[in-house]
């Protein structure tokens, strides 16, 4: 076999690896099937096809076997066996503490600028809210802590002390309190520390690779919020990711919706070419389009009037969501106006946007990544 056979024959391995990478895939305009999500740009990190393909071609005109040119190639990340036949996975994992989350969260309302305002007077605290505060009041967000980890343990451990939850293991005697913490809080923290310390595993266990070290660098955020600020992704979107951990600590988790190949009975809602390809500033315009209110409509009735078509994550249920770089490749565009029809036996990324807050309404989200996956 001559070089550009090798090359044509690893392109077409690519293109039918399961659980590959869709910026790996050969499409004949040599375009992706998918373009990142505005939403989340920021973590895609991918290279086009066109040029993968191009620096697969100059490998090829220099290299002297297939072997070469297959080392050049990045390495395709299989998914882990969960997502052999549906995009999302859901584990109750009860947090046993609430309470001591609920630390990070004020005991009510607050004005955030006149708490943020330097040399406030008592009489700033005793007039009225002005408009700009009544606008702005019981939306804030109080917290955001990243922690990178690659020991479940040490992880758990830093995001409750960057969030000021429990004591640094490296405060010296100076910052320690004088009094010595009652036993149940002692309870608290140990547990509290021992149910994060699962949570990061599972996800760790779940996105290393099949057949490698399982103690790959991870990061966890937790973002602590009051009110609709805490709503950070109202549109439908997809995760540029290979699969993603979100769990809600405390107030409502996600809304996704899951899809199954091998279930007949689980309908396809999502409008695919929508997802990628709509440009609409309009979130509810948007959100209609990519799951169309008609077939969202049949899908209920198909399901008996059940309200299970989108689910909504509860508080302590960790979402395993699988994102794009995991997605089967998909063999051609969708039509036009089509988005359930084509590729109906592929495992595309599970489609998943935040729920709607209320003012006041108090929320804290756990989210965990693969630091390093491309």
């Amino acid at each position: 076999m001559n070089m550009k056979s090798s090359l044509l024959a690893l392109q077409i391995t690519l293109f039918h690896h399961p659980g590959a990478n869709a910026a790996l895939f050969v499409q004949k305009n040599n375009a992706l099937a998918t373009r990142p999500c505005r939403h989340d740009a920021r973590r895609y990190k991918k290279e086009g096809s066109s040029s993968l393909m191009a620096k697969s071609s100059e490998a090829a005109a220099s290299s002297s076997s297939s072997a070469d040119l297959i080392e050049l190639l990045p390495v395709i990340r299989q998914r882990h066996p969960l997502f052999q036949e549906t995009n999302a996975v859901s584990k109750p994992m009860p947090v046993p503490h609430p309470e001591l989350w609920r630390q990070s969260l004020p005991s009510e309302p607050e004005h955030p600028h006149r708490n943020g305002k330097e040399n406030a007077s008592f009489w700033d605290f005793l007039s009225p809210p002005n408009e700009h505060e009544e606008q702005h009041r019981g939306h804030i967000l109080l917290n955001d802590v990243h922690v990178q980890f690659d020991n479940p343990a040490i992880g758990a451990r830093q995001l409750l002390e960057q969030s000021r939850l429990i004591l640094s293991s490296d405060q010296g005697d100076e910052t320690a309190s004088p009094f010595l913490p009652l036993p149940e809080t002692i309870m608290a923290e140990t547990e509290t520390i021992q149910h994060l310390t699962s949570v990061l595993s599972y996800f760790q266990t779940v996105a290393a690779p099949l057949h490698g070290p399982k103690n790959v660098n991870c990061i966890a955020r937790v973002v602590s919020t009051v009110g609709s600020v805490g709503t950070k992704c109202p549109r439908w979107h997809a995760d540029h990711v290979p699969v993603r951990l979100i769990m809600s600590i405390l107030g409502p988790g996600c809304e996704y919706i899951p899809e199954n190949v091998a279930n007949d009975d689980c309908p396809m809602i999502v409008n695919r070419n929508a997802l990628n390809n709509l440009d609409e500033d309009d979130t509810l315009k948007a959100n209609d389009i990519i799951v169309p209110p008609e077939l969202l409509s049949d899908a209920k009735t198909s399901l008996n009037g059940d309200e299970t078509v989108i689910k909504h994550a509860k508080e302590g249920e960790a979402i395993l969501l699988m994102g794009r770089g995991w997605e089967d490749a998909t063999a051609l565009p969708r039509e036009e106006n089509s988005g359930t029809e084509s590729n109906s036996d592929k495992v595309l990324a599970a489609v998943h946007r935040s729920p709607t807050l209320l003012p006041d309404q108090e929320r804290i989200l756990l989210t965990v990544d693969l630091v390093d996956w491309d």
